[in-house]
Formats: structure tokens, C-alpha cells, sequence
């Protein structure tokens, strides 16, 4: 029979430390742009990354991109090394973000790229990317899965954002090493373009901006990456609950 514990809890201040969990946004981001610096030639260390079923399938595509990492822990993974490949295939899952922003980084990494996913991941929208990139040069066959063949062949890549700003968030990516500018309409989530503007310029790229409407942007990149220690930020809706 189990000892009888009793407790008596009294009313008090709190006082102590909670971690909290990289956000899940951030560590994508932060994942593809580190496969970005290492192409380059840089090491990059992403200190407090999110670790889940969706950052490990961005973890798993960077590796088919060439990237050599390190295991991912919540504490930290490196990215030491690049080899281009010439194939990759990147299986998605279920992860709406891995997809949306590894699809316009794909032809910059390798030759012919093949992406699937899973679930429900077939059904959402992906149109207003896939139609921008075959504008700017992109053969692309099928849907879930989709290959990917060539490079691009614009100066500037239009982009409609109201479906999703991670459409934009992806072009943004790919124009670090794409040279070409990107024209975001109709952005829906501005909040989280944001955060991939400010991870590429934490990363060591110039960014500018111009407005040209209520939600439509111009943006251009510059400059080169550099050896990088990346800190996630906190996910502030995890730590609400404390």
C-alpha cells in the first residue's frame, strides 16, 4: 500500500527561472539560412532550436540540400560543411512551412529536386508559388509530389502573398544566392515576413525595402553571409502560459 502524502499548498508569490522553447518560425528560418551560409563556405551554429516533427523535416531537407549538420537538440545543432548534390528529394511530411519554403530554394541547391509530402499538405495552396517561379524560369512537373528542374532566369519574381506570406518568406530565402529582387502583393501575415527579414540580416545580408501599397512590398539582398551564431528567439505563446 502507498505511503499517505499530504501536502498543504499556501497562497504566495512565484519566483523562479522557465525555459522556453525556441519558436518553431524562427528555427526554419534559421535552418534554411544556415544551409544558405554554408554553400558560401561559412559555419553556422543555431543555438535553442525548436525541436519537433516539422523543424526535423526542414533539419532533414538542409542534409538533402548537402548541408552537414550535427544532431538537432533543444540546446543547439551546426551546420559544418556543404556538397552540392546532384539530386535531392525531400519528403515534407505534413509541414506546411518546410514545403512552402524549401520549393523556391530547390533549384538553387541541386539540379532536379523532388518534394512530396503527406496528409493534408497535397490540398493546400500552393498555386501562386509554383505559377511564380515557372515565370521566372522553374520547370516544375506533377503536384505531390513535384520535381523541379532549372534555375532562374528573372531580375525580379512577382509573388502574390495572400494565401500565405511564407510564398514570399521563400522567394526572400532564395534571392540571398538567387540574385534577383522579389515583389510581394497582398501579404497576408506582415508579422512573420518580418521575422524572415529580420533572420537574413542576422545572417549578414543588406536588405532594403520599399513600400509600393497597403500590403505590397519590393525587397532586394545583398551582401554575403558570414560565420554566424544564431539564438532562436522564444516562443512567447508557449511562455504565456506561465
Amino acid at each position: 500500500m502507498a505511503a499517505e502524502i499530504r501536502m498543504e499548498i499556501r497562497k504566495g508569490p512565484l519566483e523562479g527561472e522557465v525555459f522556453v522553447p525556441g519558436s518553431k518560425s524562427d528555427t526554419h528560418r534559421a535552418l534554411f539560412l544556415g544551409c544558405i551560409a554554408a554553400m558560401k563556405g561559412f559555419n553556422v551554429r543555431i543555438i535553442n532550436p525548436l525541436v519537433s516533427d516539422d523543424t526535423v523535416r526542414t533539419l532533414e531537407a538542409i542534409r538533402e540540400f548537402g548541408a552537414k549538420t550535427t544532431p538537432m537538440t533543444m540546446k543547439e545543432v551546426r551546420i559544418t560543411g556543404w556538397e552540392r548534390p546532384e539530386n535531392a528529394e525531400i519528403d515534407c511530411g505534413e509541414s506546411g512551412t518546410t514545403a512552402r519554403l524549401a520549393i523556391p530554394l530547390a533549384p538553387i541547391f541541386a539540379r532536379e529536386v523532388k518534394i512530396r509530402g503527406s496528409g493534408a499538405l497535397a490540398k493546400r495552396p500552393f498555386w501562386p508559388l509554383l505559377e511564380s517561379m515557372k515565370s521566372a524560369g522553374i520547370k516544375i512537373e506533377g503536384s505531390f509530389p513535384l520535381r523541379l528542374k532549372g534555375g532562374y532566369k528573372a531580375d525580379c519574381i512577382e509573388i502574390d502573398a495572400s494565401k500565405s506570406s511564407q510564398f514570399a518568406s521563400g522567394l526572400l530565402l532564395a534571392s540571398c544566392i538567387g540574385n534577383f529582387d522579389v515583389i510581394a502583393k497582398n501579404v497576408k501575415s506582415l508579422p512573420y515576413l518580418k521575422m524572415t527579414i529580420e533572420a537574413i540580416k542576422r545572417f549578414g545580408f543588406e536588405i532594403s525595402e520599399k513600400k509600393r501599397g497597403e500590403r505590397d512590398f519590393e525587397f532586394s539582398v545583398s551582401g554575403e553571409p558570414k560565420d554566424v551564431v544564431y539564438e532562436v528567439e522564444g516562443d512567447w505563446s508557449s511562455a504565456s502560459f506561465f
